[in-house]
Parts: C-alpha cells; sequence; structure tokens
C-alpha cells in the first residue's frame, strides 16, 4: 500500500501552527470536568479497547510495529493489519484532547476530527492518485482511529532537509509542486481547502510521487465567496505566520486561494531551503537563488500576493495555476496518470528510521467512557470488505482449528497474542 509514514521530527511544525489550532494539555495532568482516571495504556500492545459500535474492523485488528510521527492532535503508527499482513498508517486522536480543547475555547476540534474522516470518504469518489487514501475509521471509548495508505517515503520536508544545501533542483521543485497541484484541485472541485499546505504534509511513496496528507484543520463546503474564520487566531512568532494570508490573520474573509498562498510558501521552501522572510507583512521579498529563473520567482510571487484579489489562485483556487510558465515542461494529463517519471525515485527508497516512545500525553489514561462519541464516525472501505480474516476469541486458537483455518488460507487471529 502506499501512509503515512511520518517524521518523528514534528515539534517545527506544531509550533507553526496558530496556536488555537493546537490542543493544550491542562498542566500537572488535572482533568477536564467529568473525566475521571482508569481506562488503558496505549503503550501496551496487550491492551484491546472494545469498540462503541460493532465494525468490520476495529483497534484488536492491527498490530502496532512503531510509532512514525505525532502532531498537535494525533499519533501516528504503522500497523500490520492481522487479516492478510498488509501495512497501513494508523492515526489515533485521543478523545480527552478534543474535550480539552472545548473546554479550552475551541468549539470545533470534533467537527475537524469529523470533518477529517468526511473528506477520506468523499477521496475515494474523487479518485485523485495525489491525496492519502482513507480505508477505515472508527472508535473507541478512548479514540478515533483512522486507518491510512502507508507511504514510505515520509514526509518530503525530511528529504528536502537532506539535500547537499536543503533545496532541490528548479525541476524537481516543480515536478512536486504540480502533483501538490492536482491533489489541490480534486479539493478546490469539490469546495473544500486544506489549510495546512506544507511540506510536513506532502509525503513520498515508494514510487517517487507524493501524496497530501493530514486533513485535519480542513474545511469543506466552502462558500465561493469565501468564509471568516471562526475566531480569531494568535500567532506566536513570525515564522507562524508566513503561512497564512494576511486577510487570515486579520480575520478577514479567505478562500481557496489560501491553499495556493502556502504552496507559494512550499515553493520557496524547496527553491531556497529556508521560508521566505518579510511575509508576516506580506510583502514579497523576491529573495530566491540566483539561479533560479523568472518562471519560479513569478510564481512565488504571484501565490504569495498580498492583495488578496491579485492573487494567483483567487477565486477558483488551484486550477487556475496550471497554465503558468512554472510548470511549462508538466503534461497534465500524463502527470495525473503518473505517466510522467519522478526526478529522483532515489529519495523515496529513504525511509524513517527510529520511533517515538509509545506514551505521549499525559491525557492518557484518562477514561473518556461515553462523554463524547462521533455518529456516522465508523467507516470501512472496500478494501477490508469481504476480508477472509477469521478472529477467534480467547488467548490462542486450537490446534484443530488453526490446522484447518490454514488448510483453508484463513488467517487465524488471536487477540492479546
Amino acid at each position: 500500500p502506499g501512509i503515512a509514514s511520518r517524521s518523528t521530527t514534528q515539534s517545527s511544525k506544531n509550533s507553526a501552527l496558530p496556536s488555537l489550532l493546537r490542543p493544550t494539555v491542562p498542566e500537572g495532568g488535572s482533568l477536564p470536568i467529568g473525566l475521571g482516571r482508569g481506562g488503558s495504556k496505549e503503550g501496551d500492545s496487550s491492551f484491546l479497547s472494545k469498540p462503541l459500535n460493532k465494525n468490520a474492523v476495529s483497534r484488536e485488528d492491527f498490530e502496532v510495529l512503531r510509532v512514525l510521527g505525532e502532531g498537535g492532535f494525533a499519533q501516528v503508527k504503522l500497523v500490520k493489519y492481522q487479516g492478510d499482513g498488509k501495512l497501513y498508517a494508523m492515526k489515533a486522536v485521543e478523545k480527552a484532547v478534543l474535550i480539552d480543547r472545548r473546554y479550552a475555547g475551541d468549539s470545533h476540534a470534533e467537527e475537524r476530527a469529523q470533518v477529517e474522516r468526511d473528506i477520506g470518504v468523499a477521496a475515494q469518489e474523487w479518485k485523485c492518485p495525489f491525496i492519502v487514501m482513507l480505508f477505515a475509521a472508527f472508535q473507541t471509548d478512548e479514540k478515533l482511529y483512522y486507518i491510512l495508505e502507508y507511504c514510505e517515503g515520509g514526509e518530503l520536508f525530511r528529504h528536502l532537509k537532506a539535500q547537499p544545501h536543503e533545496c532541490f533542483a528548479e525541476e524537481t521543485a516543480s515536478f512536486y509542486a504540480a502533483e501538490i497541484c492536482l491533489a489541490l484541485r480534486h479539493l478546490h472541485q469539490n469546495d473544500t481547502i486544506h489549510r495546512d499546505v506544507r511540506l510536513e504534509n506532502v509525503l513520498l511513496c515508494n514510487d517517487g510521487h507524493i501524496k497530501l496528507a493530514d486533513f485535519g484543520i480542513a474545511k469543506m463546503q466552502v462558500s465561493p465567496t469565501g468564509q471568516r474564520p471562526s475566531h480569531m487566531f494568535s500567532f506566536e512568532d513570525e515564522e507562524a505566520m508566513v503561512h497564512y494570508p494576511p486577510e487570515f490573520y486579520r480575520g478577514e474573509s479567505y478562500g481557496k486561494d489560501l491553499d495556493c498562498w502556502q504552496l507559494g510558501v512550499a515553493t520557496f521552501v524547496m527553491l531556497s531551503g529556508r521560508l521566505p522572510s518579510g511575509q508576516a507583512t506580506g510583502v514579497w521579498p523576491g529573495e530566491l537563488p540566483g539561479e533560479a529563473s523568472e518562471a519560479a520567482s513569478d510564481f512565488c510571487g504571484a501565490l504569495l500576493q498580498e492583495e488578496q484579489l491579485q492573487r494567483l489562485g483567487h477565486p477558483e483556487g488551484a486550477e487556475q495555476l496550471l497554465t503558468h510558465s512554472f510548470f511549462e515542461r508538466i503534461n497534465w494529463k500524463a502527470l495525473e496518470q503518473k505517466d510522467i517519471t519522478p526526478p529522483d525515485r532515489r529519495s523515496s527508497q529513504v525511509t524513517a528510521q527510529g520511533s517515538l516512545p509509545m506514551e505521549r500525553h499525559p491525557t492518557q489514561g484518562w477514561k473518556v467512557s461515553n462523554m463524547l462519541k462521533l455518529r456516522g464516525f465508523s467507516f470501512t472501505g472496500p478494501i477490508f470488505r469481504g476480508s477472509n480474516f477469521l478472529r477467534i476469541s480467547g488467548k490462542s486458537a486450537s490446534r484443530a482449528t488453526t490446522a484447518s483455518s490454514q488448510s483453508r488460507g484463513e488467517s487465524v487471529y488471536s487477540p492479546g497474542a
């Protein structure tokens, strides 16, 4: 399968998010109102949460291999499906964190968790080859789970940093920017915006192509006239402000061109190895390396335009970017079919090393119980339907049952094994 190998260095990414988009853990491990101690330890591989609703797949169907990475809201683990041994990325969001965000004044945290699931389901119909696929979603008392496509290459940002000068050749940057454009075009054609387009959320597959991931703060059903932020966002430093256009942090209406602005930042980083300076005030510095072409400089400048009405991508979104001279060599039809050879497939063969501790938030071990249930959250894609996976209760299956199952080509699973 192709997702989400996430880098283990997420602190810089989290610090760049608006503070109200990041979770706040109570100091000293104090509990939100209504939460009691008890529950489970996710780090214990023998722990099996009981699903709130019976689904075709559940937490106990997946064996955790290692932690791939973590962000403000979730932890992503590499897992193996017990049915056929295939690898997936399992993203787990703690309900206690969502409740904590509610008490901190963020009334949309639960909605965003549901939207991430809804976009994953919708993407099944979009059939975009550059968007990470969601194969299943389910919930337990304590957590929300997303079973995602596993991209072995990991974050594009990590590969960028591995380059000699921490930047890509212009042809390479143009290729990756083009594939991100195609992912955004599918989103924008369906009135959806990502709102967190950065290289940490772009993943490499073994074939050298990319996939856009992490829809944790995405927005669906965006109005053609744009929308205003549901609340004012605070930014800790200029680096955080770079990723959002001026109208966003001023609390004004924004639209699909917000993603285009963020693509402009990402393209600038790919070409120069650093964030553009001066973007907190919306001033385009024009500081690309001397060898950058006029088309590359114009592309970044057009996307990082302070005046929203003059910004490339306003108001239709990514569709308007495809005709820019920066993509002069791109055959869009061939690229969408992945008939173009990636500029450097070798980089995608480098997989993330190491892992993170299983325990991450002080919230682990809290018992959320039935305080938070997302209706309609559970989803099982066709890849898991009709599986010959055989779940047998108890610590182990009898030899006779095991032999019989193996003779039929079935996979026997013993909970807690």
